[in-house]
């Protein structure tokens, strides 16, 4: 091989990998960056629960599907707080490109799913989560709930 050559291929390999690198970096601040988010969302959702326990007490969230209608401003608040945690859950999942265990070690999504379940199988629309989330998510709610 010539020195031409080998100089050649040598500058088209330094190139390739000079712009690989930053790629990969940027890639890798902006998947921390979003479970950054993701944490500091589930901060929010911890305080809201802790604002009203309520939205956390089984008493309470088992009663969904009779109160839902009653224009009880908790119930109100409740189906709120179950949407925004849902669309939480679904973040997290497509973080997590639904890969259950990384999903289970980072949150504890099955009793959130469980606690909530009157929720989400009695919505105050009557599409709202089949319109509202993908496929994936909905089996993935599906298969804790069985």
């Amino acid at each position: 091989m010539n020195t031409e050559l080998i100089i050649s291929i040598s500058a088209v390999v330094v190139s390739f990998v000079s712009c690989i690198i930053p790629l990969v970096i940027q890639w890798r601040y902006r998947k921390r960056d979003k479970k950054d988010d993701l944490t500091k969302r589930l901060d929010a959702i911890i305080k809201l629960g802790l604002q009203y326990p309520y939205m956390e007490d089984r008493n309470f969230t088992s009663k969904w599907n009779e109160s839902k209608g009653n224009g009880d401003e908790r119930y109100l608040r409740y189906d709120n707080y179950c949407n925004i945690l849902y669309n939480y859950l679904h973040s997290v999942c497509k973080h997590f490109n639904y890969d259950k265990k990384e999903i289970e070690n980072y949150i504890d999504i099955k009793n959130w799913i469980r606690m909530h379940k009157q929720n989400w199988e009695n919505p105050t629309e009557l599409y709202e989560n089949v319109d509202g989330y993908d496929v994936k998510f909905r089996r993935l709610i599906d298969e804790y709930l069985k």
